[in-house]
């Protein structure tokens, strides 16, 4: 009986969950000439998909000329004043690595846009709506939207800020945490339910941003790392092995009586 319950045991191990993360930032290789349409420099997403409008862009630079330090470099978006002027950088999470628990990604975001109704921004969507967001148009704070609004942060500052969220797609729900660019100091945890779609991808944008503070109006942002999920089925060889030891305790059993 003890011989049979080690093999209950091995099934069960056999058929674990287990969770992988995968990361990306500005520095692989995959930027070194530069950040552009198509590029790709992680696993854990599909290759970026940039688009502009007016005179906007995405680029590699720098954070430090735009007051803040997101390290040796960062991915940057750029958005000059002037009529229909729009960079949007979209990338979907990996769709063949198991079921989506985590993301998180730093953000930085200096001065506000100058220019009335004009924004810069993050959000996370599931295909139809937007799960969760951050937007900051032409005052010093930093809103979030999507399935719940409010103020993530309300004061002017140059510390770079974590936005993560924990997906229980079995729930349909998500918690989001992360920092205020004050001080950097934990926002209070924000409990979204009802979230009926796994997200499958992030955007990021900017919108007619004044030049008249050089790239201090600037969005830039690093450190992208997504989470997934998996619960491997037990290969045909263990299922085989598991089978054919349960039956020879039986027989065992029958021939002892």
């Amino acid at each position: 009986m003890k011989k049979i319950l080690v093999f209950a045991v091995a099934a069960l191990v056999a058929g674990a969950a287990f969770a992988a993360t995968y990361t990306d930032n500005s520095g692989n290789a995959a930027y070194s000439d530069g950040w552009q349409d198509a590029d790709n420099g992680g696993s854990g997403f599909q290759a970026w998909d940039i688009t502009t409008t007016g005179t906007a862009g995405a680029f590699i630079g720098s954070s430090v000329q735009g007051g803040i330090d997101l390290g040796v470099s960062s991915f940057a978006l750029y958005a000059n004043s002037g009529a229909g002027a729009n960079v949007d950088a979209v990338r979907l999470f990996a769709t063949d690595l198991g079921d989506l628990t985590a993301f998180s990604i730093t953000l930085g975001m200096n001065w506000d846009s100058g220019i009335s109704g004009q924004f810069k921004g993050f959000e996370v969507f599931d295909g139809t709506q937007v799960v969760f967001g951050l937007n900051m148009s032409d005052s010093a704070t930093i809103s979030y939207y999507g399935l719940s609004s409010g103020t993530w942060s309300s004061n002017y500052g140059t510390t770079p800020f974590t936005v993560a969220f924990a997906y229980d797609d079995a729930a349909n729900t998500m918690t989001v945490t992360g920092t205020e660019r004050e001080f950097g100091n934990p926002v209070t945890q924000i409990n979204l339910s009802s979230v009926t779609a796994d997200p499958t991808g992030i955007k990021l944008y900017s919108n007619e941003m004044s030049t008249d503070t050089g790239d201090n109006r600037q969005l830039y942002f690093d450190d992208l790392s997504v989470t997934y999920e998996t619960a491997p089925v037990p290969e045909p060889a263990t299922m085989s092995l598991l089978g054919l030891g349960a039956l020879a305790m039986v027989l065992r059993r029958k021939m002892s009586k």
